[in-house]
């Protein structure tokens, strides 16, 4: 049982998770050992009482988190689960922690325990803001580039075409979407165009090749199309990102 304790020690202190709980009659607010080390707060700085843990809450979450906390106190809410921001004592940063609470009963029906876990999320929320802002750049960028952009998911499958792709291939964006994108492709040219660029999602390779497009209409466009692997941090392959660019008065020189 001792041995099974430390494991669990060991992964919460990893995980940068830790335990509180709140008294309700008393209203005062206790932490695992590991808190102030999972949140970077020095260790006297930890609340001893619910006003003082609830001073620490972001201006702009302490409301919601307030008003969370006042339907588990009048019973009307038994448990909860919710993200919020804290305000580092020490130098006034932000950590983001994910909250999870139940409330315990005393013999009159009423909570007397508040008991929960937290972790400490920042790095991810980190992380997330970063994609996001990346994503919003290169939609932006996508759209204003005087070539066709395209990306995929990991098996090489098309999510995402902008504007002048659609042009180009006369494909709109549903069309587009998985294998829609070959059905643009030259029926002369579309099986080598499958092989070459199934071979290089296969095998986390560069994409380059010279082929044509045909439109509704049946206008035909050279085009070169180019792709890259998309990856993470740790090299794992999230996705390719390509370009379309029409060489057609290049060929017809």
């Amino acid at each position: 049982l001792r041995a099974s304790e430390t494991s669990l020690q060991m992964a919460m202190e990893t995980a940068n998770i830790f335990a509180w709980e709140i008294d309700v009659p008393s209203g005062q607010s206790l932490w695992s050992d590991n808190a102030p080390r999972a949140l970077g707060f020095p260790p006297d700085a930890m609340p001893r009482t619910v006003p003082e843990a609830m001073s620490f809450n972001h201006a702009d979450d302490a409301t919601r988190v307030q008003s969370v906390m006042e339907k588990v106190l009048a019973g009307q809410q038994h448990s909860f689960s919710l993200e919020q921001r804290l305000i580092n004592p020490s130098d006034q940063s932000t950590v983001w922690i994910e909250s999870r609470g139940t409330a315990k009963n005393g013999v009159d029906g009423k909570p007397a325990r508040i008991v929960g876990l937290a972790q400490n999320i920042t790095a991810r929320k980190v992380a997330d803001e970063k994609l996001q802002r990346s994503n919003e750049l290169f939609s932006t960028l996508a759209q204003t580039a005087p070539v066709g952009i395209f990306r995929t998911d990991a098996d090489g499958k098309c999510i995402y075409v902008n504007e002048w792709w659609m042009q180009i291939s006369g494909l709109s964006l549903a069309d587009s979407i998985g294998t829609g994108w070959t059905k643009a492709v030259h029926p002369d040219d579309r099986e080598r165009v499958w092989t070459e660029w199934s071979k290089a999602a296969r095998n986390s390779l560069t994409f380059s090749a010279e082929y044509r497009f045909v439109d509704p209409d049946g206008k035909e466009t050279f085009v070169i199309g180019q792709a890259v692997a998309e990856k993470a941090a740790d090299g794992e392959i999230l996705g390719y990102v390509g370009t379309i660019t029409d060489i057609t008065k290049r060929r017809e020189a």
